[in-house]
């Protein structure tokens, strides 16, 4: 069954016998598949977890990609959130 691929997505797991198999190997290869199919076509070509957090962060990806924009963005509002609560809780 390994050398089989497969692309798992949560809904698999109401039609398919082996979702377990394959969310257990969507998970050990930290792939994107595992949050769903609407995820992951918002992310593109960012297909593990590891990318896109390095996308977020700055330290790889097209910053002309949109998806890779819009992680950054995300990634630079929640630092800032995180700046705010932690002055207001200074107080």
């Amino acid at each position: 069954m390994e050398a089989v691929p497969a692309t798992y997505a949560p809904e698999c797991l109401a039609a398919c016998e082996l979702a377990f198999h394959c969310r257990a190997r969507s998970r050990a290869a930290g792939a994107v598949t595992g949050l769903g199919r609407p995820v992951r076509a918002e992310l593109g070509g960012l297909a593990t977890v590891d990318e896109v957090l390095a996308a977020a962060h700055g330290e790889a990806g097209d910053p002309d990609d949109p998806a890779v924009a819009a992680l950054r963005r995300a990634a630079a509002l929640r630092a800032e959130a995180l700046r705010t609560s932690e002055a207001v809780a200074c107080r």
